[in-house]
């Protein structure tokens, strides 16, 4: 406890210089730091933590608590700064205090977890080109939210239709890294939140069908795999029917491994979709598997008949349970 104090003792300035909050008539609003002694004042806050707290001899535990208890709400607000060496020295902190702490994140503050989920992106990820944030500070920014929502995921499901929104915005970036990345957060996504984000996936849908078009085979990789486990997600079955065209397309892509991954994917929406939305996509689907016996890989074409009788097996099994339940 003396070491934490020592340590907020020593830095309270540099994070009062960060803060960029007031409070009035008990409601928090937040300004933006605009003029360019301000942005000074912040920086120096930011680079002086950076530098200097990571240097002494402190015990593990006591850094952690003066993170989580002082510093993750102002750096979470520091890494939508206008300035790039503000956003840049909050990721690093927050990178170094990810290293430090196993690589977790373990927030306190919902309120902040909830807010900078949807502000970072709606404010900060679409942006003009007079106030662009580097790919790379884009890329750090999707990984601190996969962090997040692993470690707090329940805070999540009160705003489940704005993270959606914002989910559907980061996977329309541009670079190509950010859009892999958002789909393995879409991933966490569909394991975390698997009873809640598939009511709201319709923009997510569509996104992920723009990128299954990308030019580069991992990108269309990491979307097929992320769409097929978003669509097993409760609720969001039905929106098949907008990506069926996506799945044929696939399944006839150019690149070997596309189509491999493609055949499993297919089977796996066999295999995990629920009876009601069987009796709506099975047809379809057993089609798109079939596709795979005329592969001009024989590999595939053997991978297609095994992936059909597994399939084949399962449907009997779930007929017979249908049936003795009825």
């Amino acid at each position: 406890m003396e070491n934490y104090e020592e340590i907020l003792k020593t830095y309270q300035r540099d994070i009062n210089c960060i803060i960029d909050d007031v409070i009035k008539k008990q409601k928090i609003t937040i300004f933006l730091i605009n003029s360019q002694k301000d942005r000074n004042i912040r920086f120096r806050g930011l680079n002086n933590i950076f530098k200097q707290v990571f240097c002494v001899n402190t015990p593990i535990h006591d850094l952690i608590q003066f993170f989580q208890t002082n510093l993750i709400k102002n750096l979470l607000r520091a890494i939508d700064d206008q300035v790039e060496k503000n956003r840049t020295n909050a990721l690093n902190i927050i990178e170094k205090y990810k290293y430090i702490n196993n690589l977790k994140i373990i927030l306190k503050d919902k309120y902040v977890t909830l807010r900078r989920a949807q502000q970072i992106q709606n404010n900060k990820l679409q942006l003009t080109k007079q106030n662009k944030i580097g790919e790379e500070i884009r890329l750090q920014i999707v990984l601190i939210l996969t962090a997040i929502l692993k470690q707090r995921a329940l805070d999540f499901v009160p705003i489940v239709g704005d993270f959606s929104v914002a989910v559907s915005r980061i996977l329309l970036d541009q670079y190509p890294e950010v859009k892999k990345s958002a789909a393995i957060l879409l991933d966490e996504c569909s394991i975390h939140l698997k009873h809640y984000i598939g009511f709201h996936g319709l923009g997510i849908v569509k996104s992920l069908a723009k990128n299954l078009e990308h030019q580069h085979s991992k990108v269309r990789k990491q979307t097929i795999q992320a769409l097929t486990k978003f669509l097993l997600c409760e609720g969001a079955g039905t929106l098949y029917e907008h990506v069926s065209s996506c799945y044929k397309k696939m399944v006839n892509d150019k690149i070997n491994d596309v189509r491999k991954l493609s055949y499993e994917c297919v089977a796996e929406l066999l295999n995990g979709f629920s009876i009601k939305n069987l009796r709506t996509y099975e047809s379809d689907l057993v089609l798109l598997l079939l596709n795979s016996l005329n592969d001009e890989v024989q590999a595939l074409v053997e991978q297609g008949q095994k992936l059909l009788e597994e399939c084949g097996m399962k449907r009997k099994l779930l007929a017979l349970e249908l049936n003795e339940l009825n």
